[in-house]
């Protein structure tokens, strides 16, 4: 189970900035240095979301099949949590300025934190009665993304790839990796 969440997620957010990078050029990480907002920088952070999304609704289903019919109208929330929680935690990068965060990559995590913060109490209120110390969910949450997005602009910076695809990988992979184990230990075999 953990690493079914943690790799799957890490995968999807391959996928989504992959697809948000082919559709959205222009919302490159370094495309807008000044930190203007367009539409179309929503649009980027909502095709990233969407994979990832998917891929931890599909899990929980699968993991929770026994006792599906008590939980499904909860995780019918997740999808839109969950996406809108990364949404929220995408667009602040935007705001502030590239030559910044790729000089100083252990800053990347400080506009992430409000949207994690929304996205892991949000995620917490939905599993609330599933996980027994839900709680921990927030500080696991947002404790695995700050760590991600530090080291994810580390590798994106020295590895040939684009920044936005490694740094998406490495950040979800963080937030994930706490809240796999988390949900190993308290749902149902």
């Amino acid at each position: 189970m953990p690493w079914w969440w943690t790799v799957g997620s890490g995968l999807a957010s391959l996928l989504g900035a992959h697809l948000a990078l082919s559709w959205y050029p222009q919302a490159g990480f370094a495309q807008n240095p000044t930190g203007q907002f367009e539409w179309y920088l929503v649009k980027f952070a909502f095709t990233l979301s969407i994979p990832i999304a998917l891929w931890q609704f599909l899990v929980l289903v699968v993991a929770l099949r026994t006792d599906l019919s008590r939980w499904l109208l909860k995780l019918v929330f997740w999808l839109p949590v969950t996406s809108m929680g990364i949404v929220a935690m995408i667009l602040p990068l935007w705001w502030w300025n590239a030559t910044i965060l790729l000089t100083l990559p252990f800053i990347a995590f400080i506009p992430l934190v409000p949207g994690v913060t929304a996205l892991a109490i949000l995620q917490s209120l939905i599993l609330r009665g599933l996980l027994r110390y839900s709680s921990l969910w927030v500080a696991q949450t947002i404790v695995g993304v700050v760590l991600g997005a530090m080291v994810g602009l580390f590798i994106a910076i020295t590895i040939p790839a684009p920044i936005e695809l490694t740094w998406a990988f490495v950040t979800v992979v963080g937030m994930c990796w706490p809240q796999g184990l988390m949900l190993a230990l308290n749902l149902p075999e």
